[in-house]
């Protein structure tokens, strides 16, 4: 196409048509870069498995003939194979199309042994077993599926545009997929009533009209140095409900109090966030910006003020609450309420009112200081350090 023959947009296309053919491309990105992580992840999980078969005794020549790849595309896998983790639960699940998998995985993979179908995907990531890193693509980003697939060695891949919970297309895509492993027709009905599945062959293990939490997994991102996991919770004091209720009257809840009662407080605990808890809370806005934890516009991803932090185990949660407004004051309700919500008070704390508590605490001290770490122990810090909200745009 010529310049001359080109469109001038500014002066043809209508502002409306400019718009969708933005949120077109916006959409089309999206979904490339998803395949592309897909592709990477599952790239990568091949490579291990290749790389454990030579070590097993395997030559790379019989693997490419057992596989239908080239040698020299072998050799490459291995090279490039990252180390397989020493923990089981953190081993990669790849997730792939429906096609991709009848056409190419299946007989690879053996015969399904059981399916988790949700339609919130954080369920899939609880409920799964595996630790979070086991979903990450791009080294720190999570792209969990709400379709799981197990066999009988405990392996898992996950099927792209599948869920559960409604009458629309995602539920249609699943029982058509159930159809192509012959899954039993009994159960299929389920993928429309039920927002929560976890079937075999010959039992319905679990079934849910509800999800079975609401949390929000697309917050989670890796620390790089030591595998821990910073999740951004964006405002939890716009909706703390003082009755403690759940969920309001619209279905919402309360975002960190949905990852403390989920996560946290799981029974048992996930070995990915246990361990002691303890609170950071910071004092002002200066000393926010000084731990690099604040930013002047409000983005898609986490809060615009870090001012509590949660930590338990390998897990920190970052919220954002309100600050007083009165410097004689230290903390705000909201963020009382969070550390109540958290159960982190120190033992001294259960049989004095909050504010008195901290009031005596913070008087022993010299000066203000930036933050206060909180637990129960009385004498705890975070594990890890904060490294600021840019590490995780």
């Amino acid at each position: 196409m010529t310049d001359a023959s080109r469109p001038h947009y500014g002066s043809v296309v209508s502002t409306s048509q400019h718009r969708a053919a933005e949120e077109a491309v916006v959409a089309a990105a999206a979904r490339w870069r998803a395949a592309q992580a897909s592709e990477r992840t599952t790239r990568a999980h091949l490579a291990q498995r290749v790389a454990a078969w030579q070590e097993a005794g395997a030559t790379q020549r019989a693997i490419a003939r057992r596989i239908g790849l080239r040698h020299p595309y072998i050799r490459r896998l291995i090279e490039e194979a990252p180390e397989p983790p020493t923990d089981p639960g953190r081993q990669l699940v790849p997730t792939l199309t429906a096609t991709q998998f009848l056409n190419s995985y299946a007989e690879a993979f053996g015969e399904v042994a059981e399916v988790l179908v949700s339609f919130n995907d954080g369920d899939t990531l609880l409920e799964s077993g595996r630790h979070p890193e086991a979903f990450a693509s791009e080294g720190s980003h999570l792209s969990v599926p709400n379709l799981l697939l197990i066999n009988a060695d405990g392996d898992m891949v996950g099927i792209e545009d599948c869920n559960c919970g409604y009458g629309g297309t995602g539920p249609s895509n699943t029982v058509w997929f159930l159809r192509q492993l012959d899954w039993p027709a009994e159960q299929h009905d389920l993928v429309f009533r039920c927002r929560f599945l976890r079937l075999r062959r010959d039992e319905v293990l679990r079934q849910e009209p509800q999800p079975v939490s609401y949390i929000d997994y697309r917050m989670m991102e890796f620390d790089g140095d030591d595998d821990g996991i910073n999740v951004l919770v964006d405002r939890p004091s716009r909706r703390w409900r003082f009755d403690a209720s759940i969920r309001d009257e619209n279905g919402e809840g309360n975002l960190a109090g949905d990852w403390i009662r989920a996560v946290f407080n799981a029974k048992p605990r996930f070995p990915w966030a246990d361990g002691p808890r303890v609170a950071r809370c910071y004092l002002s806005y200066d000393a926010i910006r000084d731990a690099g934890l604040s930013r002047s516009s409000h983005g898609l991803r986490g809060p615009e003020n870090v001012t509590v932090i949660l930590e338990q185990g390998d897990t920190q949660l970052w919220c954002q609450t309100s600050l007083p407004l009165d410097w004689t004051e230290y903390l705000s309700d909201d963020t009382y309420q969070l550390l109540e919500e958290f159960d982190v008070y120190p033992a001294q704390l259960r049989d004095a009112e909050p504010r008195t508590w901290f009031q005596k605490m913070m008087a022993r001290r010299a000066a203000r200081p930036p933050f206060v770490d909180i637990s129960k122990e009385g004498n705890l810090s975070l594990r890890r350090e904060p490294k600021g909200l840019s590490e995780h745009l």
